[in-house]
């Protein structure tokens, strides 16, 4: 964490995130053959930095509390370490 005067904030940075999910199903039409199936992905050495800005914000009561906004944002994902595995009917076997 670095602290960053110039925007009254603070930068967070991350770096060799290993992240995935998995859908709970996927269907898409074209014409008369529907896919149909579920999709798995892994992304390792993901890297991401932010910097927060510090803020006031003021309740609709009158009081101001402290809040926080992202001042800038950046992801970076590299495509070669991005794996998927595609689960569903032939259809889909056939088209991935």
């Amino acid at each position: 964490m670095e602290s960053v005067p110039a925007k009254n904030g603070f930068k967070v940075g991350i770096s060799g995130l290993t992240t995935g999910f998995n859908s709970m199903g996927f269907k898409f039409k074209s014409s008369f053959i529907t896919l149909k199936g579920a999709v798995e992905v892994q992304c390792r050495e993901v890297s991401m930095n932010t910097t927060f800005r510090v803020e006031t914000q003021t309740l609709s009561d009158g009081r101001k509390i402290m809040a926080f906004g992202v001042a800038h944002f950046e992801m970076e994902m590299p495509s070669d370490k991005i794996s998927m595995i595609v689960h569903g009917n032939i259809e889909t076997k056939v088209a991935v």
